[in-house]
């Protein structure tokens, strides 16, 4: 949580030089369980929600197991979430409902995540989301 505060009063400090934060959300089963297994009883999104990250300056790459309460904090914050469709199906073994995160208020952008997949190509990430598109609406 130091780190993290201290992360957020670097982004506060230079918001007005354009400065944007990024980083990942709600990522995998497992990435919950070490957050819980660090911070019994808190989430992710409470832990950079505290450190003041969650902005409209801010990114966080997939949120994949975002609840509607944390849907409804990144709705005010105004922060975007970035989908990495092929990470997403590698790592978090679901997809981003991204129907789900319009509907709530979030905006959601297009994500290519190279260290969770095999291309920085952002055309193979718009192959990937159409692929998760499909197999979501089988599925909803």
């Amino acid at each position: 949580p130091e780190l993290l505060a201290g992360l957020g009063a670097l982004a506060a400090r230079y918001r007005d030089r354009g400065v944007y934060v990024q980083s990942h959300i709600s990522e995998s089963v497992d990435e919950l369980a070490f957050v819980e297994a660090l911070h019994p009883g808190r989430r992710d999104a409470e832990l950079f929600d505290a450190a003041g990250l969650l902005t409209d300056r801010c990114v966080m790459a997939h949120a994949v197991h975002l609840t509607d309460a944390e849907l409804a904090l990144f709705a005010r914050r105004k922060t975007g979430i970035a989908c990495c469709p092929l990470s997403n199906a590698f790592f978090a073994g679901a997809d981003l409902p991204i129907r789900h995160c319009h509907a709530r208020g979030v905006r959601v952008g297009l994500g290519t995540d190279i260290a969770g997949g095999y291309s920085p190509s952002i055309l193979s990430s718009c192959r990937h989301a159409v692929t998760s598109s499909k197999i979501m609406g089988r599925n909803p």
